[in-house]
């Protein structure tokens, strides 16, 4: 049975109702973007960033951040900014980065560093990025007892991660008081 071949008239058509639900669409979204759920809901997630939820941009209220609170933030970050150390570093670092499927010497250098890294983090007493001290924390603890039982390469990548992003969450509440320090304190 043949087809029958559609006319020009009905390719136009067609064409012109793809076009206008495109428009129709691109018209929806911006209806989205501006409506107020949808700022509100940013404006959440922008105040649970930056405002003590997690890495924030402002002290407790109440009180206010000294140029001493970032020296001591910056002194807590030096003594555990290079996690995962030189020795696991290599075992890590193929698993994460370079396609390894070895991830059974990963874990086990896991182990070994965030052994280390969990008693250099309880050294460490500063008020100001305390909840970023804390989660990067219990990040070490979370892939400890992750890398104490078999899993699976994903998985490590997503316990290495969470560490790593942790761990970078000092060094921008680091900055963050610094900012703070500067726009705020006369010197």
């Amino acid at each position: 049975m043949a087809r029958r071949r559609k006319s020009v008239g009905e390719e136009g058509f067609r064409l012109i109702a793809q076009i206008a639900l495109v428009v129709i669409a691109f018209y929806a979204f911006l209806a989205l973007v501006n409506s107020d759920a949808f700022k509100g809901a940013t404006t959440q997630i922008a105040h649970n960033m930056f405002s003590g939820v997690g890495v924030g941009a402002s002290p407790p209220p109440g009180t206010a951040w000294t140029a001493a609170d970032g020296q001591a933030c910056h002194g807590a970050f030096d003594a555990v900014s290079d996690w995962p150390g030189k020795s696991a570093t290599t075992q890590m670092g193929a698993v994460m980065y370079s396609g390894s499927s070895d991830v059974q010497a990963a874990r086990q250098a896991a182990l070994a560093a965030t052994t280390t890294y969990l008693a250099k983090s309880s050294t460490l007493s500063v008020p100001a990025s305390a909840f970023e001290i804390g989660a990067f924390r219990a990040s070490l603890s979370d892939l400890q007892a992750a890398a104490a039982q078999p899993m699976t390469v994903p998985d490590f990548r997503a316990k290495y991660q969470r560490t790593i992003d942790t761990l970078s969450g000092i060094r921008t509440r680091c900055t963050a008081i610094d900012q703070w320090v500067r726009d705020h304190v006369a010197q």
